[in-house]
């Protein structure tokens, strides 16, 4: 990990931190799948859904919450499971 840039490493601890916490907090209702966006899935992914910044958490696959708003994304999840 030293090797990468600090911007990148914050990157990576910020969202294992709130993939962390989503967990915590709605255990098995929700599954989380992390792709690295410069993999082929990554890529075939953000052609898919058009995402052109990161991160972006696509719920259901059909809502697109992009960035670090955790109560935001937290809104739109328990939305989707309220229903």
């Amino acid at each position: 990990m030293a090797e990468y840039p600090n911007d990148l490493i914050e990157d990576h601890v910020r969202l294992s931190a709130l993939v962390v916490e989503l967990v915590k907090r709605y255990n098995e209702r929700i599954v989380i799948h992390v792709i690295d966006p410069q993999s082929a899935v990554g890529f075939y992914k953000s052609l898919r859904y058009w995402v052109r910044k990161y991160p972006t958490f696509i719920i259901d696959g059909d809502e697109k919450v992009t960035g670090w708003d955790q109560a935001r994304l937290e809104e739109a999840l328990g939305e989707r499971l309220s229903n």
